[in-house]
C-alpha cells in the first residue's frame, strides 16, 4: 500500500514538472519562441522602429509570417509575437 502511494506521488510530480517546463514555448518552423509580448511591452512600440528594436523590447524573436517585394524599395516583412494574455498576439510589419 505504501509503495503504491509513493508511485502515484512520483507520477503526479513528474507530470507537473514536465508540463511546467513546456509552458510558454511554441515551436514554429524548427525555432522555439518562448517570449510572449505583454501590454506594457506593446505600449513601448512606435511607428518606424526596426525589427532589432522591437526584439529588444519584447526580449525574443518574432515568427516570420510573410515577406513581399524582396530586394526592392517596397519590401515588407511581417512578424507575429504571441501575447501573454490568452488568445492575444501582435503583428508588426517592417
Amino acid at each position: 500500500m505504501k509503495n503504491k502511494s509513493f508511485t502515484r506521488l512520483f507520477v503526479v510530480i513528474w507530470s507537473v514538472l514536465s508540463s511546467v517546463s513546456l509552458i510558454g514555448c511554441s515551436e514554429e518552423g524548427g525555432q522555439i519562441n518562448d517570449e510572449l509580448i505583454t501590454l506594457q511591452e506593446y505600449s513601448q512600440l512606435d511607428r518606424g522602429m526596426t525589427y532589432e528594436g522591437v526584439v529588444k523590447i519584447i526580449g525574443g524573436e518574432g515568427k516570420s509570417m510573410s515577406e513581399k517585394g524582396e530586394g526592392t524599395t517596397e519590401q515588407t516583412l511581417n512578424y507575429v509575437w504571441d501575447g501573454a494574455a490568452p488568445n492575444s498576439f501582435v503583428s508588426v510589419s517592417f
